[in-house]
């Protein structure tokens, strides 16, 4: 009888947790982070200081605008710095692309592991990922299906996200005409879209449905931007601008709560979001700061190039050999402790190549031109 007891104790408080646990599953709050726009201006591709440094932890999803640098996608060596910080192949992480992204459409997808648009889920939350550079100004073909399908099909989520860079609803929209001169050329230069004959009534259908929706634009502001009609769709956009300071910079902070289905949003400056360790290394390719010393010989090359490293006690240094176009086509180490390492270029056609020279804090690209003998 007193073993029956215990075992009964037992259960009730293994219940009494799994049920305290689950209340605080559904009462937890939910963030998610938007950001627009964080690129330079001055055509290097390196994002603002401060985005670098954010606490990206702290939120369940990384929702980016667009325009991550000045050309992301031309080199692996911009990729490699942006992965850093954005970790754009997690599964929170979403890039609405932008005008800016584009060059090198198949490093970007190799980076981010996503389609350039698509639909999920995530705490009864649908987010649809737009890519406004596929047909622009439109939405249209298979796209503009996926938005369909959604309408059609969507019944649970208590709403819609929608996620894209070009702040489309702007297009020869008289309501919003004295903000033309406040965004990005890439939005403010469009002559016309299909967005309200097509699109809107798309999500007009959802929000009949009774969940509302939430349009987000990244694309560069001066100002933050919310719009809606007869209170219908929200639309939303902020996007950042280099020469403003980090409390004029400003980010889209979305707070979910579960046990109230309430999902809000607040422009947060940049200045007031929390970031990690001052110790922790960002390592950008191009940084005069941040170059390995080193010296690469015979270019052009014909069948060897050796690197001479010109630092004392480094650690294991990566190479990466990549075509023209961003492809990776070799790659090799140089053991710590070692100042010299000759690679075999024989196999290469001849032509242009990027090489990239890296350590865990340091890094450096050069071209080279491969010349091997034709016989």
């Amino acid at each position: 009888m007193k073993l029956q007891k215990t075992i009964s104790l037992f259960g009730f408080l293994i219940s009494l947790l799994c049920s305290t646990q689950s209340v605080n599953a559904q009462t937890d709050t939910v963030k998610y982070l938007f950001l627009g726009h964080p690129r330079y201006d001055d055509k290097n591709e390196y994002v603002i200081k401060k985005v670098e440094k954010l606490d990206y932890k702290r939120y369940d999803l990384l929702l980016l605008g667009g325009d991550l640098t000045w050309n992301t996608s031309a080199l692996i060596s911009t990729l490699d710095y942006c992965d850093q910080f954005f970790d754009l192949g997690s599964q929170n992480t979403h890039l609405a692309i932008g005008n800016h992204d584009v060059s090198n459409i198949t490093n970007l997808l190799s980076y981010t592991q996503k389609e350039r648009y698509y639909s999920f889920n995530k705490n009864n939350i649908t987010f649809i990922v737009l890519d406004t550079e596929l047909a622009t100004p439109n939405i249209s073909g298979s796209q503009l299906d996926l938005i369909k399908n959604v309408a059609d099909s969507i019944k649970k989520s208590h709403y819609l996200v929608v996620i894209l860079h070009r702040i489309l609803w702007m297009v020869d929209n008289p309501d919003l005409a004295h903000l033309q001169n406040s965004v990005g050329g890439s939005s403010s230069n469009l002559n016309s879209s299909n967005f309200f004959e097509e699109v809107y009534p798309e999500f007009q259908k959802i929000k009949n449905k009774g969940i509302p929706v939430f349009c987000i634009a990244g694309d560069r502001t001066n100002v933050n931007i919310e719009y809606s009609i007869e209170d219908s769709i929200q639309f939303i956009a902020s996007g950042m601008v280099d020469y403003l300071s980090d409390e004029n910079n400003y980010s889209i902070v979305l707070t979910y709560l579960p046990e109230t289905k309430k999902l809000n949003y607040e422009f947060v400056p940049l200045s007031e979001l929390d970031t990690i360790s001052d110790e922790t290394t960002v390592l950008g390719g191009l940084d005069n700061n941040a170059r390995l010393d080193l010296n690469l010989f015979p270019n052009p090359i014909s069948g060897y190039i050796t690197i001479q490293l010109n630092e004392k006690n480094h650690d294991i240094i990566k190479i990466e050999i990549f075509s023209s176009v961003g492809k990776k086509l070799l790659e090799a180490s140089i053991a710590g402790g070692n100042d010299s390492f000759s690679l075999n270029l024989s196999s290469l056609d001849n032509g242009l190549y990027y090489i990239h020279i890296r350590n865990k804090n340091k890094a450096q690209i050069e071209k080279i031109i491969v010349n091997n003998p034709t016989f």
